[in-house]
Protein backbone atom coordinates (compact mmCIF):
# COMPACT_ATOMS: atom_id res chain seq x y z
CA UNK A 1 0.00 0.00 0.00
CA UNK A 2 1.23 3.44 -0.65
CA UNK A 3 2.35 6.00 1.98
CA UNK A 4 -0.38 7.71 1.06
CA UNK A 5 -2.98 5.76 1.49
CA UNK A 6 -1.49 4.45 4.80
CA UNK A 7 -1.72 7.91 6.12
CA UNK A 8 -5.21 8.60 5.54
CA UNK A 9 -6.01 5.19 7.02
CA UNK A 10 -3.95 6.48 9.93
CA UNK A 11 -6.34 9.42 9.75
CA UNK A 12 -9.38 7.77 9.92
CA UNK A 13 -8.37 5.28 12.75
CA UNK A 14 -7.33 8.01 14.96
CA UNK A 15 -10.92 9.64 14.59
CA UNK A 16 -12.17 6.52 15.98
CA UNK A 17 -10.07 6.82 18.72
CA UNK A 18 -10.83 9.78 19.52
CA UNK A 19 -14.52 9.23 19.62
CA UNK A 20 -13.85 6.57 22.19
CA UNK A 21 -11.45 9.08 24.40
CA UNK A 22 -14.42 11.64 24.56
CA UNK A 23 -17.29 8.98 25.10
CA UNK A 24 -14.69 7.32 28.18
CA UNK A 25 -14.18 11.00 29.59
CA UNK A 26 -17.00 12.66 28.69
CA UNK A 27 -20.03 9.79 29.16
CA UNK A 28 -18.41 7.45 31.56
CA UNK A 29 -16.18 9.96 33.61
CA UNK A 30 -12.91 7.79 33.40
CA UNK A 31 -9.76 9.47 33.83
CA UNK A 32 -7.62 10.31 31.48
CA UNK A 33 -4.45 8.65 33.44
CA UNK A 34 -5.41 5.41 32.86
CA UNK A 35 -6.82 5.26 29.55
CA UNK A 36 -3.50 6.58 28.26
CA UNK A 37 -1.95 4.08 30.42
CA UNK A 38 -3.96 0.94 29.51
CA UNK A 39 -3.08 2.44 25.83
CA UNK A 40 0.77 2.42 26.38
CA UNK A 41 1.05 -0.69 28.12
CA UNK A 42 -1.01 -2.53 25.97
CA UNK A 43 0.95 -1.23 22.86
CA UNK A 44 4.11 -2.12 24.46
CA UNK A 45 3.10 -5.69 25.20
CA UNK A 46 1.40 -5.88 21.47
CA UNK A 47 4.81 -5.81 20.07
CA UNK A 48 7.32 -7.41 22.78
CA UNK A 49 5.14 -10.73 23.10
CA UNK A 50 5.27 -11.48 19.64
CA UNK A 51 8.93 -10.78 19.37
CA UNK A 52 9.67 -13.13 22.41
CA UNK A 53 8.28 -16.38 19.80
CA UNK A 54 10.07 -14.92 17.07
CA UNK A 55 7.48 -12.78 15.11
CA UNK A 56 9.89 -10.43 14.90
CA UNK A 57 13.20 -8.83 16.07
CA UNK A 58 13.00 -5.12 18.46
CA UNK A 59 17.02 -4.31 18.58
CA UNK A 60 17.24 -0.71 18.86
CA UNK A 61 19.80 0.77 16.59
CA UNK A 62 19.14 4.51 16.92
CA UNK A 63 19.15 4.47 20.88
CA UNK A 64 19.05 8.33 21.38
CA UNK A 65 16.27 9.12 18.58
CA UNK A 66 14.13 5.74 20.14
CA UNK A 67 13.99 7.34 23.33
CA UNK A 68 13.30 10.77 22.12
CA UNK A 69 10.43 9.12 19.71
CA UNK A 70 9.08 7.48 22.97
CA UNK A 71 9.18 10.30 25.50
CA UNK A 72 7.98 13.41 23.47
CA UNK A 73 5.65 10.99 21.34
CA UNK A 74 3.84 10.00 24.67
CA UNK A 75 3.84 13.29 25.80
CA UNK A 76 1.93 14.67 22.81
CA UNK A 77 -0.48 11.66 22.86
CA UNK A 78 -0.97 12.33 26.63
CA UNK A 79 -1.64 16.02 25.64
CA UNK A 80 -4.17 15.04 22.97
CA UNK A 81 -6.42 12.78 25.15
CA UNK A 82 -6.74 15.80 27.24
CA UNK A 83 -7.55 18.37 24.60
CA UNK A 84 -10.39 15.65 23.16
CA UNK A 85 -11.59 15.53 26.39
CA UNK A 86 -11.05 19.35 27.85
CA UNK A 87 -11.41 21.02 24.70
CA UNK A 88 -13.83 19.13 22.48
CA UNK A 89 -13.53 16.12 20.26
CA UNK A 90 -13.77 18.91 17.01
CA UNK A 91 -11.90 21.49 18.30
CA UNK A 92 -9.33 19.86 20.48
CA UNK A 93 -8.32 17.34 17.62
CA UNK A 94 -8.26 20.89 15.03
CA UNK A 95 -5.42 22.19 17.84
CA UNK A 96 -3.03 19.22 17.75
CA UNK A 97 -3.64 19.15 14.22
CA UNK A 98 -1.45 22.25 13.85
CA UNK A 99 1.37 19.66 14.20
CA UNK A 100 1.22 19.33 10.51
CA UNK A 101 2.74 22.71 10.31
CA UNK A 102 5.39 21.58 13.35
CA UNK A 103 6.23 18.28 11.73
CA UNK A 104 7.33 20.54 8.27
CA UNK A 105 9.59 22.84 10.05
CA UNK A 106 10.83 19.91 12.25
CA UNK A 107 11.52 17.82 9.24
CA UNK A 108 13.92 20.71 8.09
CA UNK A 109 15.82 20.50 10.52
CA UNK A 110 15.53 17.15 11.95
CA UNK A 111 15.91 15.21 8.21
CA UNK A 112 17.45 18.38 6.49
CA UNK A 113 14.13 17.98 4.01
CA UNK A 114 13.40 21.33 2.21
CA UNK A 115 9.76 22.69 1.08
CA UNK A 116 9.04 22.35 -2.59
CA UNK A 117 6.35 24.98 -3.66
CA UNK A 118 3.17 22.65 -4.05
CA UNK A 119 4.30 21.61 -0.11
CA UNK A 120 4.67 25.19 0.97
CA UNK A 121 0.99 25.79 -0.06
CA UNK A 122 -0.26 22.40 0.93
CA UNK A 123 1.24 23.08 4.52
CA UNK A 124 0.26 26.63 4.95
CA UNK A 125 -3.45 25.96 3.24
CA UNK A 126 -3.25 23.34 6.08
CA UNK A 127 -2.52 25.63 9.19
CA UNK A 128 -4.87 28.50 7.74
CA UNK A 129 -7.60 26.01 7.80
CA UNK A 130 -7.25 24.63 11.55
CA UNK A 131 -7.06 28.47 12.82
CA UNK A 132 -10.20 29.22 10.77
CA UNK A 133 -11.88 25.72 12.26
CA UNK A 134 -10.75 26.55 15.32
CA UNK A 135 -13.19 29.89 14.66
CA UNK A 136 -9.99 32.43 14.44
CA UNK A 137 -10.06 32.72 18.45
CA UNK A 138 -6.91 32.98 20.64
CA UNK A 139 -6.52 29.77 22.70
CA UNK A 140 -7.33 29.86 26.38
CA UNK A 141 -7.28 27.23 29.36
CA UNK A 142 -6.90 23.86 27.85
CA UNK A 143 -6.32 24.77 24.78
CA UNK A 144 -2.45 25.49 25.64
CA UNK A 145 -2.08 21.99 26.54
CA UNK A 146 -3.38 21.14 23.09
CA UNK A 147 -1.23 23.48 21.41
CA UNK A 148 1.59 21.81 23.40
CA UNK A 149 0.39 18.59 22.78
CA UNK A 150 0.30 19.62 18.65
CA UNK A 151 4.17 20.86 19.29
CA UNK A 152 5.08 17.20 20.41
CA UNK A 153 3.75 15.42 17.55
CA UNK A 154 4.69 17.54 15.05
CA UNK A 155 8.51 16.67 16.38
CA UNK A 156 7.63 13.41 16.68
CA UNK A 157 6.32 12.82 12.96
CA UNK A 158 10.16 13.68 12.20
CA UNK A 159 11.61 11.91 14.64
CA UNK A 160 9.03 8.34 13.84
CA UNK A 161 10.83 9.40 9.89
CA UNK A 162 14.29 9.84 11.25
CA UNK A 163 13.89 6.62 13.57
CA UNK A 164 12.86 3.90 10.15
CA UNK A 165 16.22 4.89 8.77
CA UNK A 166 17.52 2.40 10.93
CA UNK A 167 14.94 0.51 12.73
CA UNK A 168 11.93 -1.56 12.14
CA UNK A 169 8.09 -0.70 12.14
CA UNK A 170 7.54 -2.24 15.44
CA UNK A 171 10.39 -0.77 17.13
CA UNK A 172 9.19 2.66 16.56
CA UNK A 173 5.71 1.81 17.87
CA UNK A 174 7.37 0.15 20.94
CA UNK A 175 9.27 2.72 21.89
CA UNK A 176 5.66 4.90 22.75
CA UNK A 177 4.27 2.15 25.03
CA UNK A 178 7.56 1.61 26.61
CA UNK A 179 8.42 5.43 27.80
CA UNK A 180 4.40 6.04 27.68
CA UNK A 181 4.11 3.62 30.44
CA UNK A 182 6.57 5.06 32.67
CA UNK A 183 5.44 8.19 31.91
CA UNK A 184 1.79 7.79 33.20
CA UNK A 185 2.68 5.06 35.42
CA UNK A 186 3.12 7.72 38.74
CA UNK A 187 -0.48 9.50 37.84
CA UNK A 188 -2.73 6.31 37.79
CA UNK A 189 -2.50 5.89 41.91
CA UNK A 190 -4.27 9.04 42.95
CA UNK A 191 -7.15 7.90 40.13
CA UNK A 192 -10.14 5.17 40.05
CA UNK A 193 -9.88 2.36 37.92
CA UNK A 194 -12.27 1.83 35.11
CA UNK A 195 -14.68 -1.17 36.69
CA UNK A 196 -17.58 -0.73 34.26
CA UNK A 197 -17.74 -3.38 31.11
CA UNK A 198 -19.51 -0.77 29.14
CA UNK A 199 -15.78 0.98 29.77
CA UNK A 200 -13.44 -1.68 29.28
CA UNK A 201 -15.39 -2.27 25.59
CA UNK A 202 -14.81 1.32 24.47
CA UNK A 203 -11.21 1.30 25.88
CA UNK A 204 -10.75 -1.71 24.04
CA UNK A 205 -11.65 -0.30 20.77
CA UNK A 206 -10.07 3.02 21.63
CA UNK A 207 -6.82 0.83 21.60
CA UNK A 208 -7.47 -1.28 18.66
CA UNK A 209 -7.96 2.10 17.13
CA UNK A 210 -4.84 4.06 17.97
CA UNK A 211 -2.46 0.64 17.48
CA UNK A 212 -3.68 0.73 14.19
CA UNK A 213 -3.28 4.29 13.30
CA UNK A 214 0.02 3.89 14.69
CA UNK A 215 1.43 1.38 13.00
CA UNK A 216 -0.61 2.69 9.20
CA UNK A 217 0.77 6.09 10.17
CA UNK A 218 4.64 4.95 10.99
CA UNK A 219 4.59 2.97 7.83
CA UNK A 220 3.11 5.45 5.70
CA UNK A 221 5.50 8.15 7.22
CA UNK A 222 8.37 5.65 5.76
CA UNK A 223 7.47 6.02 2.82
CA UNK A 224 6.40 9.96 2.68
CA UNK A 225 8.52 13.26 3.48
CA UNK A 226 7.16 14.76 6.99
CA UNK A 227 5.34 17.82 5.30
CA UNK A 228 2.97 15.45 2.66
CA UNK A 229 2.78 13.42 5.96
CA UNK A 230 1.36 16.07 7.89
CA UNK A 231 -0.83 17.53 5.70
CA UNK A 232 -2.78 13.86 5.11
CA UNK A 233 -3.12 13.25 8.53
CA UNK A 234 -4.81 16.53 9.04
CA UNK A 235 -7.76 14.34 7.87
CA UNK A 236 -8.19 13.20 11.32
CA UNK A 237 -9.71 16.73 12.21
CA UNK A 238 -11.86 17.29 9.54
CA UNK A 239 -13.54 13.73 10.15
CA UNK A 240 -13.72 14.76 13.82
CA UNK A 241 -15.17 18.08 13.51
CA UNK A 242 -17.98 15.71 11.72
CA UNK A 243 -18.51 13.49 14.08
CA UNK A 244 -18.74 15.98 17.14
CA UNK A 245 -20.95 17.88 15.16
CA UNK A 246 -23.04 14.77 13.82
CA UNK A 247 -23.14 12.85 16.86
CA UNK A 248 -21.58 15.19 19.91
CA UNK A 249 -23.51 18.15 18.75
CA UNK A 250 -20.79 20.69 18.64
CA UNK A 251 -21.90 23.39 16.30
CA UNK A 252 -19.73 24.67 13.89
CA UNK A 253 -20.21 28.46 12.64
CA UNK A 254 -19.54 29.27 8.75
CA UNK A 255 -15.74 30.11 9.45
CA UNK A 256 -15.26 26.63 10.58
CA UNK A 257 -16.98 25.29 7.82
CA UNK A 258 -14.37 27.43 5.64
CA UNK A 259 -11.45 25.75 8.09
CA UNK A 260 -12.71 22.21 7.05
CA UNK A 261 -13.09 22.79 3.59
CA UNK A 262 -9.54 24.67 3.55
CA UNK A 263 -8.22 21.55 5.52
CA UNK A 264 -9.65 19.27 2.66
CA UNK A 265 -7.77 21.47 -0.48
CA UNK A 266 -4.55 21.22 1.39
CA UNK A 267 -4.76 17.31 1.74
CA UNK A 268 -5.76 16.74 -1.13
CA UNK A 269 -2.85 19.44 -2.93
CA UNK A 270 -0.83 16.96 -0.91
CA UNK A 271 -2.26 14.03 -2.61
CA UNK A 272 -1.18 15.28 -5.61
CA UNK A 273 2.46 14.73 -4.95
CA UNK A 274 4.34 11.93 -6.10
CA UNK A 275 7.59 10.92 -4.45
CA UNK A 276 9.23 7.69 -4.27
CA UNK A 277 10.16 5.72 -1.03
CA UNK A 278 13.13 7.08 0.76
CA UNK A 279 16.02 5.06 1.22
CA UNK A 280 16.54 3.06 4.21
CA UNK A 281 19.44 0.95 5.61
CA UNK A 282 19.58 -2.22 3.36
CA UNK A 283 20.41 -4.22 6.50
CA UNK A 284 17.94 -3.35 8.51
CA UNK A 285 14.47 -5.42 7.56
CA UNK A 286 11.79 -2.69 7.48
CA UNK A 287 8.34 -4.86 7.22
CA UNK A 288 6.07 -3.66 4.13
CA UNK A 289 9.18 -2.15 2.86
CA UNK A 290 9.42 -3.89 -0.56
CA UNK A 291 5.68 -3.50 -1.03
Amino acid sequence: MSGPLLLIAAALSYCLMGVAVRLLVSVHGEPIAWLGLLRFLLGALAMLLPALFGAWSLRVHNRPVFVLRGLIGAAGMTLLYVAIAEVGLGRGTVLIYLLGVVAAVSGIFILGERLNPRLSVAVGLGAIGVILVADGHLPHGAEWLALLGALCCGITLALIRLLRRTDSNQVVFLSQGLFGTLLLLPFVFAAPMPSTPSSWLLITAMIAADVAGQLTMNAGLARTPVAQGGALLTLTPLLSLAVGYSYFAEPLSALQWLGCGTVLAATVIALLRRNSPPAVMSSVPLPGAAR
